[in-house]
C-alpha cells in the first residue's frame, strides 16, 4: 500500500471513528484476560518508517541505523 493512501486513511479518522477503533481495541483487549481489565497500555515503541531514499543526511545520527 502507497505511504500516501495511508495519510489520506488518516485523515479520514475523526473522533467518532477514533472513539469506535478505541472501544474495539480496549473489548479484544479484555477479552483475552478472564480476570477484569482497568487499565490497557498500548506499546507504540515498534513502529518504524522505512525510506528508499539513499539520501541520510536529512536524519539526526542517533535515528540513522
Amino acid at each position: 500500500m502507497a505511504l500516501e493512501k495511508v495519510y489520506r486513511m488518516m485523515n479520514l479518522l475523526d473522533e467518532a471513528a477514533i472513539g469506535r477503533l478505541r472501544g474495539r481495541v480496549s473489548a479484544t483487549t479484555r477479552s483475552l484476560f478472564p480476570e477484569p481489565v482497568d487499565l490497557v497500555l498500548c506499546d507504540c515503541t515498534t513502529l518504524f518508517f522505512e525510506s528508499r531514499c539513499e539520501e541520510t543526511s536529512a536524519i539526526p545520527a542517533n535515528l540513522r541505523e
